[in-house]
């Protein structure tokens, strides 16, 4: 159900269920998951509330147990999306180098 500006209206965007809303920067669409797809729905606001019918825009595997609850976010300008993946499965790596207080060890250089 999406919820206004507090008014107290509501209004249900899909009937097929969806998770993790997000709006646009314009306010113009709202993405949201469903299952392994990237939802988007069209709004228009104006005298009264109408949206259109949602459509997919990625299809895929994503990670939905990251602990934060958020496996994607949308930039500010709406032409590109972050979104997390589970690893590859290849061989896991040997060992791990750290650099600690790499800013100090790059100034004596």
């Amino acid at each position: 159900m999406l919820d206004l500006g507090g008014s107290g209206a509501r209004w249900q965007v899909t009937t097929e269920g969806g998770a993790e809303p997000h709006w646009s920067a314009d306010g113009r669409q709202l993405f949201y998951r469903s299952s392994n797809r990237l939802m988007a729905v069209p709004l228009e606001s104006g005298n009264t509330f109408r949206y259109g019918k949602s459509r997919p825009l990625f299809d895929g595997i994503y990670n939905s147990g990251i602990e934060s609850g958020r496996t994607y976010d949308v930039d500010l300008q709406n032409k590109r999306f972050l979104l997390v993946r589970p690893a590859d499965s290849g061989p896991s790596p040997r060992a791990v180098r750290m650099t600690l207080n790499w800013p100090l060890a790059l100034a004596e250089r």
